[in-house]
Order: C-alpha cells, then structure tokens, then sequence
C-alpha cells in the first residue's frame, strides 16, 4: 500500500532564506535524501498572521506533491524521545525551550501563564474585571485608578498619582513622607502626633474637674 505522506527530520531552517518560513528535511524513506526548501503549513498567513516553524531534529510530517520539489510540511509529531510537556489530553497549551509555558484548562476553566523572566503588555488600555491578587515587589510607573476593593501581598512602588475609588484596607505600618489631604472625617482608635498619644495626653497647668481646656491654637 502506498503512503500518501513521509516522516522526516528538519536538517535546516531558512534563517536567511528570503522566504521565510522554509525548512529542509532528510527523508529516510528516499534513502536520507534531504529535500530543497519546503515550506511550512501555517494557520494563517494573510492580514492576522501565525509564525511555528519546527526546530533542526524535529520530527515532522511531509506530504509531497507532484514531486519532492513541491511538497510541504504539515508539521511536527511527537516521539519517543520527545514526548509532549503537557500530559493532560484535556488541557491546550505551549512550553517554550526556557520554561515559558501558556496552557489553558477547560474542565477547571483555568488559563495559566507562566515565565521564569519577563511578560511584557503593551496596550493603551487593560480593562480587568476580576479580583486581583499580586504576590511579589510591584513597580508601577504611571497614574493607576482602582475602583473596588484590592488584596495586595508585598511591597509596592508607586510613581505618579494616584485615584482610588473604593474601600482600602491596610493591614501593617504604613510609612507616609509628605503631607496628607482628607476630606470626610477620620477614624482611628490610636494617634500619635508630634510624639504625643493624641487619646491619652494631659495638658498641663490645667486644673482638674469638669471644665474643659478652650480649642487648640493653630
């Protein structure tokens, strides 16, 4: 029975072919011939563009055509030496060679993206409705507008203003240098101000008894 594909082994990659995209393959069904430049099947190649090309040893599938000289490859297929990152049949995602991996879990409807470095956004604008949990040291440079409540796990930088509208709850010290602007009233069951317990301090030369001392002079 004749096979309407061949197995081969990416030899080559047309890093400075002027069609990009191309491979060479060895076929050891055509005596380990190794084929001329072959192009690629990507999913999209016009307007929204995709961009996979098997690496030199992988392990890819050819289908010819007329000849060797117009076939193509469909793409790459696991071996047993290298086997698939993901074990899970049910899960649909990618792992880079550095350990970056994008992966996204149907039954638990979880979309996970991982990177040992950096993740890089660029956009005018990030619209996340969720709640938000950052664990870690964050650098953030630019204005920032939090509307709802924000649970936030370690130290935080902040360059430029500020507009949070919503309830904010702080749980440690917090170290404030520069003057501060409220409006509304203030609730606190403790103040210190100028080295004084405001709820606890004694005036002195007043003598005791129902009286009251007169308002603070500014």
């Amino acid at each position: 029975m004749e096979v309407g594909y061949l197995k081969g082994l990416v030899t080559e990659i047309g890093v400075d072919d002027p069609v990009k995209g191309r491979v060479k393959v060895m076929l050891p069904e055509y005596d380990g011939i190794v084929s001329d430049w072959l192009p690629v099947v990507q999913s999209l190649t016009l307007g929204a563009r995709t961009w996979a090309v098997p690496r030199v040893d992988t392990q890819v599938i050819v289908l010819p055509g007329e000849g060797l000289e117009d076939a193509v490859v469909l793409g790459a297929i696991y071996s047993q030496p290298d086997p698939p990152s993901i074990d899970d049949p049910a899960i649909i995602g990618m792992t880079a060679d550095d350990g970056v991996e994008i992966s996204y879990d149907p039954t638990a409807s979880k979309l996970k993206i991982e990177s040992p470095k950096l993740i890089k956004i660029v956009a005018t604008t990030i619209d996340i409705e969720a709640d938000v949990i950052l664990k870690g040291d964050s650098d953030i440079t630019g204005d920032i507008k939090l509307k709802g409540d924000s649970d936030i796990s370690g130290d935080i930088k902040l360059k430029g203003n500020s507009d949070i509208q919503g309830n904010i709850k702080l749980q440690g010290n917090s170290d404030i240098t520069g003057n501060i602007t409220q409006t509304g009233s203030l609730t606190t069951t403790s103040a210190i101000i100028g080295g004084i317990v405001f709820a606890a301090h004694k005036h002195p030369g007043v003598m005791s008894g129902p009286a009251v001392t007169a308002p603070p002079v500014a």
